[in-house]
């Protein structure tokens, strides 16, 4: 099963979700880009072939009326949520709009299932509900007499496969719901049956993992799984005539013959195993306790990789090449399938006991009460061949979509300097994402330009970084015979006004705003600012003064700052304070004036980090003693500067409590 608890006493709702507190902070029409039940299929795999973006933004998020504790299921264009507030929700895997949501009698802790052109679903108070998929109206209701705690139906052609909290798996008919068999364990059956090779597979916290036959569910063999004093919430997975489980008790990870029952290996992790391991391309992934991560030769059980991630993680998928990891310090991980190295990281608000689903392309993640959709990031780049030219000239435009994609259509716009954007044209990428445009300016003046893209179903709109180019007047096309008739009648005017201009001094005029940032790193922690100047400059960048009050635009792409300011007259420049969000990344801050070329400057936001002073280990930063050494932070008038970082600390510190760095020794 795809969660975490350690219990010993009779289980009961509230004191699940008490224990879960901290964690919180194969159907006949499903497709390989479908994930139509828990763990993807009857075999409990937890893979799929359907690629996962390269870098991940968010899509759309859907808040439903309590926590989400299950992992969400989706096929057909659709994505179903089970919510603690007892409905199941049909959103749209697209847009993430609401189709329908179906209210139960108790809450949904469990994984719906996809069954054809129906949904079943289960409530906490022992009801299985099949629900038409289009509409969610009620097809059918059975009430099993005792608890479904978390164990998610498995639905393998016409028949429905669930346990219960008195210890009974039920086999039922999926279109009526009327039971076709069941068995009865020893106690309660916390994890999700598996289904392969003609068994169903079940593990039962009287502490066995039961073998049934899927036609009949008589008894075929069982293994001793725990010692009884701890829940059996990992469900078995099926795969190369093996079934694979994780045991809390034990601290294991067992590998059994599926027709015998007899122990191929096993492999000892250091904490307790949880949740559901799952298998890919003959290697098994398995989570424990202390957020490490191991991949094991499925033949051997030998360890390939072990990683370990911050917080504890329930059952990990494989998709595309990815292992995908959520834990219950709000964040998604994912690791190169081969070795277990990083490829990036997402931070979000809350826990997750729910293991993320992959579907269409799409990540699907839940924290605490939403659930989000992940889609690829993309970037545009946009480059003139010239920074100035004449009217009548011509300039290339050349740009690049990344990720790269052929025949989309990428819009080019244009703006004077203050004015509105217009579409200059539109044009369509190559095979590797590049395009490229001839422009012949018509007017003169200063201009910018920009490529906008606006996106696709499995990508994020972007725009490009703004170019500016400089049109002057074309130079007068005057006949040799008109020149000398011009001289010849006003060389004089003309010599005159000619030494007159070359001695006037011209005056400069205002062309741009320069901005600047100090400090241009700072915290992201919502609260550190850097001060942001715009000056006033010509044509050169010489600082000018200006003539009248100007009022500036002001935005940034992350963090918070005024909209505007006004530089006042006679003065050059004029501050504003840009406060941090707390994203870590990028604010790039551009202002803008009408009549002046806009000014961008960026800022980057940063983690923010505490170590300890005594022993040099991070800690968070509202402890008020270190958790490795157990020491407060020293405090003294005689301070010191850290010679790697420039933070002001405590003459007796022997690490920096911003970087971490070992100070130096000190020469009394």
């Amino acid at each position: 099963m795809a969660f975490y608890v350690k219990c010993t006493a009779t289980l009961s709702l509230t004191a699940m979700l008490i224990l879960l507190l901290p964690v919180l902070a194969s159907a006949s029409s499903a497709t390989e880009e479908d994930w139509p039940m828990l763990l993807h299929d009857p075999r409990h795999t937890g893979f799929t072939s359907s690629p996962v973006p390269e870098t991940p933004g968010e899509r759309w998020s859907y808040t439903t009326g309590d926590l989400i504790l299950a992992q969400p299921s989706a096929a057909q264009g659709m994505v179903f949520v089970p919510s603690l507030d007892n409905h199941v929700y049909a959103l749209d895997w697209e847009s993430g709009e609401l189709i329908w949501s179906f209210e139960m009698d108790d809450v949904a802790a469990s994984t719906p299932a996809v069954a054809g052109d129906s949904l079943i679903a289960c409530s906490y108070s022992g009801k299985v509900y099949s629900l038409s998929l289009s509409d969610g109206s009620l097809n059918w209701e059975v009430d099993l007499g005792d608890m479904i705690a978390y164990s998610s139906p498995c639905v393998v052609d016409d028949v429905v496969f669930v346990g219960t909290g008195d210890g009974v798996i039920y086999a039922l008919d999926r279109y009526t719901g009327a039971t076709i068999w069941s068995f009865s364990t020893g106690d309660a059956i916390l994890d999700s049956p598996a289904v392969g090779y003609g068994k169903v597979f079940v593990a039962s916290n009287d502490g066995y993992l039961y073998a049934l036959d899927e036609d009949s569910g008589s008894f075929l063999w069982r293994f001793e799984v725990s010692d009884g004093k701890y829940y059996v919430l990992s469900s078995p997975v099926v795969d190369d005539n093996k079934v694979f489980i994780g045991s809390a008790a034990y601290k294991k990870i067992y590998a059994l013959a599926q027709s015998t029952g007899a122990l191929i290996w096993e492999f000892t992790v250091d904490d307790y195993v949880w949740s559901s391991p799952t298998v890919a391309d003959g290697v098994v992934y398995a989570t424990s306790h202390d957020g490490k991560i191991y991949a094991l030769d499925e033949d051997t059980g030998e360890q390939l990789w072990v990683s370990e991630v911050e917080g504890t993680p329930p059952s990990v998928i494989s998709a595309g090449g990815v292992i995908l990891a959520v834990t219950n310090e709000g964040r998604l991980y994912a690791l190169n399938r081969s070795d277990g190295s990083l490829l990036w990281d997402m931070s979000f608000e809350g826990g997750t006991m729910a293991p993320p689903v992959v579907a269409d392309k799409r990540i699907y993640v839940c924290f605490n009460d939403t659930i989000y959709a992940l889609v690829s990031v993309s970037t545009l780049t946009l480059t003139l061949s010239e920074s100035s030219t004449t009217v009548g000239g011509s300039i290339t435009i050349e740009g690049t979509l990344t990720p790269p994609q052929a025949g989309a259509s990428v819009t080019i716009q244009v703006r004077e300097v203050g004015g509105s954007w217009s579409t200059l044209t539109s044009v369509t990428t190559d095979q590797e994402g590049r395009f490229t445009y001839s422009w012949t300016p018509q007017a003169e003046g200063s201009f910018e330009l920009r490529a906008v893209w606006s996106g696709d179903p499995y990508t994020l709109a972007c725009e490009s970084s703004v170019s500016s180019l400089e049109v002057e007047a074309a130079p007068p096309l005057f006949t040799t015979e008109v020149l000398i008739g011009i001289a010849v009648a006003c060389c004089v005017a003309v010599a005159g006004a000619a030494v007159y201009l070359k001695k006037r001094p011209k005056k400069p005029k205002p062309h741009a705003l320069r901005v600047t940032a100090s400090p241009t790193e700072v915290y992201a922690d919502g609260q550190s600012t850097s001060t942001i100047t715009v000056e006033l400059v010509d044509s050169k960048g010489k600082p000018l003064q200006s003539e009248e009050d100007r009022e500036i635009a002001l935005s940034a792409t992350s963090g918070s700052i005024a909209s505007t300011i006004v530089m006042k007259k006679g003065e050059s420049s004029a501050t504003a304070t840009l406060t941090a969000s707390t994203d870590i990344g990028v604010s790039r801050v551009t202002a803008s004036s009408k009549g002046l070329k806009s000014g961008e400057v960026t800022v980057t936001f940063k983690e923010k980090k505490r170590y300890c002073m005594h022993c040099g280990e991070r800690m968070p930063l509202d402890a008020k003693v270190c958790p490795s050494c157990g020491r407060a932070p020293p405090s003294g008038v005689d301070v010191k500067v850290c010679p790697n970082c420039g933070a002001i600390i405590p003459e007796v510190a022997k690490f920096c409590r911003d970087c971490g760095a070992r100070q130096p020794e000190s020469s009394s």
